[in-house]
């Protein structure tokens, strides 16, 4: 079963669906965009496809409606938009999951609790390792600042003082389903007054919360897709690659198996069948039927059937971006070289492990075949044999961009698809700070890790004390433009990377200067940003102006 997860590779949100509660509109705006950057979409009302409530107080109708009837909705803070984007363009493993859980929103949220009449000491105590164990702050005594009272009876001159200052006041019930419910209930369903008995009835809706739990639990379903309703789903199977995958890039190494397994090419391909079956089922090539002559990879009809290569039976000819072509995956590590592979064969590629394999082909399919490398190493560090030098060489970014694009691209197609001719760090990156404008997508995340590569650092935030702007576009905003200048901050094409990267070491501004400089560059230690009305009109996080 394929699933199509959309070019998943840069977009760690796609399927989530964001609504805010309580936070400024400013504040809320950039959110908004910096989710859209990563596949999210944004709703300012709460709709029935919401999946995630940003809240930055709990006192809002959103949030209580979402706590009585919407278990489904994920409740988070604000900060858990900015650590998933931190995560990204860091090119590590995102693990959108585990930055739900500690980005959820406490039960308690914000709530300064105090507590009366309980007279047993192990009992207060218990109630007030649970105030702080869930995100409340818990007052012995009892303040106008104090926003809920939890009482054992309604009498006291704490229940009297809470009245009168409009504090809430509760039973214990509230505090223990609250926190079961985990986020905050409404308080009248939980008046001291009621008898015990009716106490928290219909202040949530537990059947909700049952149907959401199964839901989470049904496999996916056979559409080969995941769409909104199948959110839960699709962050289950997230989270447990996380895990195996620990701090592979996710843009590849997470889910985007099969993201274009579905396009199919214009051509079909004569496939080496024997070698195909093969590797499906895990045999290495020795074990398999030996080649006793060169296969040409022969163009043939889209309808074509082949045989298993087992028992002769034909099965229908699977077509996907890599239709065709040898891929030969090297210099990887065992668990880099499975995960990639896999990716490449459930998208039509003729995988190639071993140099032997090689020499079953012929020079055109060699020459009509890519090399894979690891995007971190040096071309001059990588062993290449001497079988595969026909072969287009590329690296896994290479792969992403493929299936983020569906569609085959050639090595010079795209950002750094193919490896750094230098080492890592290259003469004149130490120490400069590089922001860029009008890059999107995956051309944005390669860009990023392509900067720290080279030994430079990246900042999505474009501040004064930064060296370099490189722009996407021969025209980028005027706000940007004015303040690099007011700044001299050089403003410079891509090639300028592209060519630093080439011949490693940082080329002189001169050849690649979008504007003259209105004077001399200089480096301060302060961190000062655009001015508010100019990160207003033109958010260095707005995809729109990378």
């Amino acid at each position: 079963m394929l699933i199509d997860f959309k070019a998943l590779a840069q977009s760690p949100l796609q399927g989530v669906v964001l609504c805010c509660t309580s936070i400024p509109p400013e504040r809320r705006n950039k959110l908004a965009e910096i989710a859209r950057q990563m596949g999210a979409c944004h709703n300012y009302d709460l709709t029935g496809d919401v999946t995630h409530l940003l809240v930055g107080s709990i006192d809002s109708q959103k949030y209580k409606y979402v706590a009585k009837q919407r278990p489904d909705v994920k409740v988070v803070l604000p900060e858990w938009i900015d650590a998933v984007r931190e995560s990204w363009m860091q090119g590590g493993g995102t693990d959108v999951a585990a930055l739900e859980a500690e980005y959820r929103a406490p039960a308690l949220f914000g709530l300064r609790i105090c507590v009366t009449g309980f007279e047993d000491l192990t009992e207060r105590q218990r109630l007030q390792q649970c105030v702080n164990e869930n995100g409340a702050e818990y007052h012995g005594d009892l303040t106008k600042q104090v926003t809920h009272l939890i009482v054992a009876s309604p009498t006291g001159k704490k229940y009297t003082y809470a009245r009168q200052w409009a504090v809430n006041t509760v039973a214990v019930e509230w505090l223990l389903d609250s926190i079961e419910r985990g986020m905050v209930l409404e308080e009248s369903f939980y008046d001291p007054l009621m008898d015990p008995a009716d106490r928290g009835r219909n202040s949530w809706n537990r059947e909700a919360l049952a149907h959401a739990s199964r839901s989470k639990k049904r496999p996916l379903g056979d559409g080969g897709g995941l769409g909104r309703r199948d959110a839960g789903s699709r962050r289950k199977l997230r989270r447990t690659a996380s895990a195996k995958l620990e701090s592979q890039s996710y843009a590849l190494w997470e889910g985007i198996a099969g993201a274009s397994a579905t396009t199919v090419m214009p051509e079909g391909q004569l496939r080496d069948t024997t070698q195909e079956f093969s590797l499906r089922n895990g045999q290495s090539p020795n074990n398999a039927s030996t080649r006793t002559k060169k296969v040409p990879i022969r163009t043939s009809s889209p309808e074509l059937l082949h045989s298993d290569g087992a028992t002769g039976n034909p099965v229908p000819k699977r077509h996907g971006i890599f239709q065709g072509r040898l891929v030969f995956v090297t210099n990887f590590d065992d668990r880099k070289n499975s995960l990639v592979s896999g990716h490449l064969s459930a998208n039509g590629a003729e995988v190639i492990l071993s140099t032997e394999e090689l020499e079953g082909f012929t020079g055109d399919d060699l020459q009509r075949g890519y090399l894979i490398l690891p995007h971190n190493k040096p071309f001059g560090d990588a062993q290449i044999p001497k079988a595969a030098e026909p072969m287009q060489i590329v690296t896994e970014w290479w792969v992403e961009s493929c299936l983020a694009r569906k569609m085959l691209l050639g090595p010079s197609e795209g950002l750094f698809l193919q490896p750094f001719p230098h080492a890592r760090v290259s003469a004149g990156f130490e120490g400069v700070t590089i922001c860029s404008t009008s890059f999107t997508d995956l051309d944005l995340l390669h860009v990023t890790r392509a900067v720290n590569l080279m030994g430079a650092t990246y900042d999505e935030w474009f501040k004064e004390s930064h060296h370099i702007l490189i722009s996407n576009t021969p025209r980028p905003s005027a706000e940007k433009v004015s303040f690099a200048q007011e700044n001299g901050i050089p403003i410079v094409r891509k090639e300028w990377l592209l060519d630093s990267i080439a011949k490693g070491v940082k080329q002189p501004f001169d050849d690649y200067a979008l504007f003259p400089l209105s004077r001399n560059p200089i480096e301060r230690g302060d961190s000062a940003v655009i001015s508010e009305q100019t990160r207003d009109d033109s958010l260095l996080s707005n995809e729109n102006h990378r």
